[in-house]
């Protein structure tokens, strides 16, 4: 365990750079998330938002996967990305199947997912979204699974 904390501490700090030398927030999301999709074994990573009109649907802000899901949208509490903005509280899916989560299976229909996990994504004062995490040539092993807290300050699992 004291060799996965060193590498996610190590991993925070790349990020940490990535974002603190970006000119914009797309760079900033980009590079940051480059990171964890090479660090740390992911294949697809989403960022969903409340949109800012107060609609109650979360939109896919920034994607790193084959194809554009800007159509794609989920209701507060619809599917495991609206669940997990409206507990705030992560789902994670290590052996992912076709009926755990229509939504996400609408979403990403073009691909054979194998594992989820998806965390809230906020900060002290507001909600902002969640992040969603897909795999679809391996299964994520639990310590994998376990990343998207520790970057994204969700860590429950101590």
């Amino acid at each position: 365990m004291k060799n996965d904390a060193l590498k996610y501490y190590q991993i925070i700090n790349e990020i940490h750079i990535a974002v603190t030398n970006a000119k914009t927030l797309h760079d900033a999301l980009h590079n940051g998330l480059e990171i964890v999709v090479r660090e740390c074994n992911v294949e697809n990573v989403i960022v969903w938002y409340e949109d800012v009109k107060g609609d109650s649907v979360l939109h896919p802000y920034y994607w790193i996967c084959p194809f554009d899901i800007t159509s794609k949208a989920h209701k507060i509490n619809e599917g495991s990305v609206g669940r997990v903005y409206k507990n705030q509280e992560a789902e994670v899916y290590l052996s992912y199947s076709k009926g755990d989560d229509e939504c996400t299976n609408d979403d990403f229909n073009e691909l054979d997912i194998k594992s989820m996990v998806c965390v809230p994504l906020s900060n002290k004062y507001n909600r902002l979204g969640c992040v969603q995490f897909i795999n679809e040539r391996h299964s994520f092993t639990d310590e994998e699974a376990d990343m998207p807290y520790v970057v994204f300050g969700n860590d429950d699992s101590n």
